[in-house]
């Protein structure tokens, strides 16, 4: 995959990074347009940090399974956790 996205829940707002977790974009709908510039602000960083969290997630399985080192960067869990507080 050539980079991640996280997705607002009614899918209003959707940030992309791309594999190496550097922003790509970000689409807005016209709906979140009348947000406060605070709030927008606010879910688009929410958004950007999950899509980065999911490819970090990936790096990490990718290193895994090439058998690099165990470490790990996140684990399935954390991210899971992360996107279930995505709330709008």
């Amino acid at each position: 995959m050539d980079g991640y996205e996280a997705v607002s829940g009614r899918g209003e707002l959707v940030v992309s990074v791309g594999g190496d977790g550097v922003p790509l974009g970000v689409r807005l709908s016209p709906v979140v347009m009348d947000l406060p510039a605070e709030e927008l602000a606010t879910r688009i960083v929410r958004l950007n940090t999950l899509a980065r969290l999911r490819c970090q997630l990936a790096i990490d399985q990718g290193v895994r399974s090439d058998g690099g080192d165990q470490g790990s960067l996140r684990s399935a869990a954390q991210v899971a956790a992360y996107a279930r507080t995505i709330d709008f």
